[in-house]
């Protein structure tokens, strides 16, 4: 019986744990995202991309821009956000891109990319 208990709760377990990668993956992305946001406000800023490391909350003005994955709410267990699987990994570093605004547009998401 308890042979047959533990083969139900295994797969239910690690499900759950790819939902929990999943989630904290989206809030760091999401993070990443408000505060290169709010570098991209500031008058002084002319980066359009950002490399934000998840230990200390740190954003930093990169070069290599990303493009795509940017409808954080949609990304899956199964999704792979530049080099992590998202629903098997926590990323450590998250790289956000926007398109440089000129005198007529403004600036917009362009990519969010993550590393471990």
């Amino acid at each position: 019986m308890a042979g047959v208990l533990v083969a139900i709760s295994i797969p239910i377990f690690t499900a759950q744990l790819k939902k929990a990668r999943l989630a904290t993956n989206q809030a760091n992305a999401r993070a990443a995202y408000a505060m290169a946001v709010a570098e991209t406000l500031d008058d002084k800023n002319t980066a359009t991309t950002f490399t934000y490391t998840v230990d200390g909350a740190k954003l930093e003005a990169t070069g290599t821009a990303v493009t795509g994955n940017t409808d954080i709410a949609k990304w899956t267990v199964d999704d792979t956000i530049g080099s992590v699987k998202v629903g098997d990994a926590v990323a450590k570093t998250w790289v956000v891109s926007f398109t440089a605004g000129t005198g007529t547009t403004d600036s917009a998401l362009a990519g969010i990319s993550a590393a471990s």
